[in-house]
């Protein structure tokens, strides 16, 4: 037992389908987002050229999402 579980009394175990789980979230993140940003672009008569800065926006937040979940993922393990 770690001395963090000694002082909350909280024990977490990592299983394999959670990280499955977490896995299926990172990758659908930047797909949902895209999906809607393509949405938003069509329904206002923009081209997807004219809206290339939106998915770099979406990749970055995206990858900045999935860094944080990975680095939590090797914390908490």
């Amino acid at each position: 037992m770690t001395f963090k579980q000694m002082c909350t009394g909280v024990t977490f175990t990592y299983t394999r389908e959670q990280g499955r789980v977490l896995i299926r979230i990172i990758v659908l993140i930047p797909l949902i987002l895209s999906l809607l940003w393509i949405g938003y672009l069509k329904a206002n008569n923009y081209t997807l050229d004219q809206g290339k800065q939106g998915f770099i926006y979406i990749f970055v937040i995206s990858s900045v999402i999935g860094l944080f979940y990975t680095l939590m993922l090797f914390l908490t393990h």
